[in-house]
């Protein structure tokens, strides 16, 4: 009796033992996995810190502004548009800019047609549908826009294309389908630079509110002065195009310097 109780003792004692180091050696995993992740999640924030901190010793280390180059481009628009006016044009550019950003990150290019080009929306419509796919996310959080420069001007036929640089503050994520950010970051900001291309029909005239031209809701055409009251696309009076033609300014380009 005194062995058999002796024999079991000896196995509750191996299995003790047995059960405390299979303990240990799954804690020292564990400990390394955790361990890894934090030190991966630590060099992702000193990569963004870095990248953050070189970008910001000049907003404005990969492009300079030409005041010569502007007032030459304006002139030029002025030639066939005289009511043409840069603040004006520069306050366009950045809302459409602001808006084709928020419409791509939302999937819904479609709100931004009256003022982007349809190739533009097809290609990044086919990007964004990629990415719904995936189950992938992307957000661009911009937190500044530093400037607008005209950048640009050339003629290809009967249209006028007008480029400008645009200087933004941002914040560029992905996310997946558990909301963990995969690529970029969502704590750091960074600084560049786009181009934004927008054409037009040589002989278009500047409509003058263009927070309402962006908006949809203008009010008055802008080459006769009637009263637009049933239609947002032509006016009624002497039919001038308004909206998503080669008659008004559509973005038809955009890329990142």
């Amino acid at each position: 009796m005194s062995r058999s109780n002796d024999n079991g003792a000896f196995l509750f004692s191996v299995l003790v033992k047995s059960s405390v180091a299979l303990a240990d050696v799954l804690g020292e995993m564990i400990d390394e996995k955790v361990h890894k992740e934090i030190k991966k999640q630590k060099m992702r924030q000193i990569l963004d810190i870095l990248e953050f901190q070189e970008d910001a010793k000049s907003k404005r280390s990969f492009y300079t502004p030409n005041e010569d180059e502007e007032n030459r481009i304006v002139e030029c628009i002025k030639k066939n548009d005289p009511e043409f006016n840069k603040e004006l044009f520069e306050k366009f550019a950045e809302d459409v800019f602001r808006k084709f950003q928020k419409a791509y990150c939302e999937n819904n290019l479609d709100s931004v047609r009256k003022f982007v080009d349809v190739n533009v929306i097809e290609t990044f419509g086919v990007r964004s549908y990629q990415n719904q796919m995936n189950g992938y996310k992307e957000t661009i959080d911009i937190a500044d826009i530093n400037y607008v420069d005209f950048f640009g001007y050339h003629n290809e036929g009967n249209v006028e294309v007008v480029s400008v640089a645009v200087g933004i503050v941002f914040k560029d994520y992905v996310v997946d389908e558990t909301g963990e950010v995969i690529a970029g970051s969502d704590k750091y900001k960074k600084r560049s630079t786009y181009i934004l291309s927008f054409a037009r029909k040589i002989g278009g005239k500047t409509i003058n509110n263009i927070k309402d031209y962006t908006e949809g809701s203008i009010s008055h055409c802008p080459n006769c002065g009637a009263d637009i009251i049933n239609s947002f696309s032509q006016c009624e009076s002497c039919g001038t195009v308004l909206f998503n033609s080669t008659e008004s300014w559509l973005m038809n380009h955009i890329e990142e310097l």
